[in-house]
């Protein structure tokens, strides 16, 4: 995991889940629609700055503490979501609620 925060970008898509690493100063639009989950997990220590739109459980340039669990299981509530932070490393991954 620490290859992914310091390395090359890095995007993988497995059935209805997406993962995407994010660093220092990116912002991304979220892909999925009205009732998919969220997870945020900072890579390789915390991600200062984080900040989301369009997502249940808002974040204004909070921090997330690497191992910890905070960023887990949001859901996008808005379209157009998206995701960025000011500093560190994020996984973002986006999975589709069955049966909505």
């Amino acid at each position: 995991m620490l290859l992914l925060a310091e390395g090359p970008r890095v995007s993988a898509v497995r059935g209805g889940t997406t993962m995407r690493v994010i660093r220092d100063g990116e912002r991304i639009a979220l892909e999925g629609e009205t009732g998919d989950l969220v997870s945020l997990v900072p890579l390789g220590g915390d991600a200062e700055g984080v900040r989301t739109d369009g997502l249940r459980y808002a974040l204004r340039d909070e921090t997330l503490r690497f191992a910890r669990a905070r960023g887990v299981s949001n859901e996008i509530v808005e379209r157009p979501a998206a995701v960025g932070l000011t500093r560190g490393a994020l996984l973002v991954v986006t999975s589709r609620r069955r049966g909505i």
